[in-house]
């Protein structure tokens, strides 16, 4: 796709622009349903001039689909809110309920704050 913007700014990449649309474009990259991913790798790809498609099956992480404007994903965090915002904040490390969550949901202990 060409791009005036792209041109007028000399960019590298094309600009990528979110189109909502019933449909997915044939060929487009996409996530697994359930499985994890990261929406700016899926921009990177769009930037190189392969189309990338999404739905609320298909976000890719939370943030993606908060992002992308399929709502609000935080609400089914493990946990719920409370456990992603402390998460974000200081860590779940050091908080029973935030260790059991991580236990729980994914087999493991917090290793510590991030």
């Amino acid at each position: 796709m060409d791009s005036k913007l792209g041109r007028a700014l000399v960019l590298a990449h094309q600009p990528v622009a979110v189109l909502l649309a019933d449909d997915a474009p044939a060929g487009a990259a996409r996530f697994v349903p359930g499985k994890w991913g990261c929406v700016m790798t899926m921009f990177a790809a769009a930037a190189r001039g392969r189309a990338a498609a999404f739905d609320r099956a298909t976000y890719g992480c939370w943030g993606g689909g908060v992002g992308l404007g399929f709502g609000n994903p935080y609400l089914d965090f493990p946990g719920g809110l409370p456990c992603f915002t402390r998460f974000l904040s200081s860590g779940n490390s050091s908080w029973d309920p935030g260790r059991e969550v991580a236990t729980r949901t994914f087999g493991m202990t917090p290793a510590g704050d991030v």
